[in-house]
């Protein structure tokens, strides 16, 4: 390719790309630099914060759990094995990616809340996700996949 200069496009295209590299790393830069150690030592020392943390790392942990044992098996047969449906199974696979959070929480208290497709039968025999843990668990892994 034989540089001659950038056009006025191009320069369009740079500025439009720029400003929202800008909206990306404003905030960032604003997260880093803004907290003093104080401001930190005085979140850190609400209970409420670190139960918080607390329950983020446990539903992370179980998350990450639950993944391993049924994500890793479905990528070793997707990518040893040849069969009719691979395709619909890796994209079912990559959907979740697509899907905003808040659509995808959606769909999962259909499906998962007291009346909901699977959750109805599941709290007659005890099992409920709104508002616990396993529904904090469960929301995580389904975001959080592939």
């Amino acid at each position: 390719m034989v540089h001659r200069g950038f056009s006025p496009m191009f320069w369009a295209f740079w500025l439009i790309g720029a400003t929202l590299l800008a909206f990306i790393a404003l905030p960032l830069l604003a997260l880093l630099l803004h907290p003093t150690l104080g401001d930190l030592r005085q979140v850190a020392e609400m209970a409420d914060v670190r139960s918080a943390i607390g329950l983020s790392l446990a539903a992370a942990l179980f998350s990450t759990a639950l993944a391993a044992l049924f994500a890793v098996p479905l990528a070793y047969v997707l990518a040893r094995q040849q069969f009719r449906g691979k395709s619909a199974v890796e994209t079912l696979v990559d959907l979740p990616l697509t899907i905003p959070h808040t659509i995808a929480g959606i769909a999962l208290l259909l499906v998962f809340s007291r009346g909901g497709w699977l959750g109805a039968p599941l709290a007659h025999i005890g099992l409920e996700f709104w508002g616990t843990f396993a529904g904090i668990v469960l929301a995580m892994s389904y975001v959080g996949l592939p």
